[in-house]
């Protein structure tokens, strides 16, 4: 799926964003709905600028930094899986390499 970012600067930006700022002072007593409309957003939808002027906004505060942590820093069964991945790959690379230099 394409991301769409919104002019960070135009009115339906602004108008996204205030949405979200929102949301997120609301944050956690959302309904499921809106919790995914806010990940769906950080996701898919908003720029770097776009997440720094809600971060550093007045209206997200406590809701922002809750909603952060708990669904967008924590690491998820396919961060694991990368990383075993990733780490299996470069052992065996190395293991390779120890084999042929032997």
């Amino acid at each position: 799926m394409a991301q769409v970012h919104t002019d960070p600067v135009s009115d339906e930006g602004a108008e996204r964003r205030l949405r979200i700022e929102r949301l997120l002072a609301r944050y956690p007593a959302l309904a499921e709905a809106e919790q995914d409309e806010l990940l769906h957003w950080f996701e898919r939808e908003a720029s770097a600028l776009d997440v720094a002027l809600v971060a550093s906004g007045p209206r997200a505060g406590p809701g922002y930094q809750r909603f952060k942590a708990e669904r967008i820093d924590r690491l998820g069964t396919k961060d694991v899986i990368r990383a075993v991945g990733f780490l299996s790959a470069f052992g065996a690379a190395i293991l390779g390499v120890a084999w042929l230099a032997d």
